[in-house]
């Protein structure tokens, strides 16, 4: 794929998803006025796939004890916070390996090394393109969540510049960094909900 066709994909990609929050756009939750409600009580209709109620019923073992709505939603919080770390992760790593081979690229003395590198590049940008969109799947998510108010806006600007395309090792050392902070957030949002996860079961016991 060209590069510039790519980048084109990705921005237009960046921008309709974008728009889902600015309440001055047509596109503003799809164009669907009704609020979602705090909470976690209802998936919104844009991501019927992304989190179906068959594949959360089955994350719940049925066997174990029912200790309740609030249990169950702390655990879907922290399997959403589970998932968007990965996508985090794979993003930077994605980053990481283009850098790498397009280096490679740049170094190649003859047409089969060429050939090589390009179809890793050509590889990369289509994993990555893949992980963003999950990535945007798990903000839009984790931004509707009262819980969470506030607290993971800088997931927009890491999606923004996830469609960047990075040409030295300190351009992608910030973008990295950001990441990183991100992360450290997730980990200890994580371990409050295991907290609040274990104080539930106490009580109902």
């Amino acid at each position: 794929m060209d590069q510039s066709d790519f980048q084109k994909d990705l921005i237009e990609s960046e921008e309709a998803f974008i728009e889902q929050f600015d309440r001055n756009s047509a596109n503003f939750h799809h164009g669907n006025p009704t609020a979602v409600p705090v909470g976690g009580q209802r998936v919104p209709e844009s991501m019927p796939t992304m989190y179906p109620e068959q594949d959360l019923q089955n994350y719940f073992n049925p066997q174990e004890q029912d200790f309740g709505p609030e249990y169950k939603q702390l655990m879907q919080y922290k399997e959403v916070l589970d998932l968007l770390k990965k996508s985090l992760n794979k993003i930077s790593a994605h980053h990481e390996a283009l850098l790498r081979n397009q280096d490679n690229l740049k170094k190649s003395e003859n047409q089969v090394q060429i050939q090589k590198f390009q179809g890793l590049i050509d590889s990369e940008k289509a994993n990555l393109k893949n992980t963003i969109q999950q990535l945007e799947g798990h903000t839009q998510y984790i931004l509707q969540q009262e819980r969470f108010k506030n607290k993971y806006n800088d997931l927009l600007q890491i999606l923004s510049l996830a469609y960047k395309s990075y040409n030295s090792k300190e351009e992608l050392f910030e973008f990295g960094t950001l990441i990183k902070n991100m992360t450290s957030l997730i980990f200890k949002d994580n371990q409050k909900l295991t907290e609040d996860i274990k104080l539930i079961k106490k009580q109902k016991k």
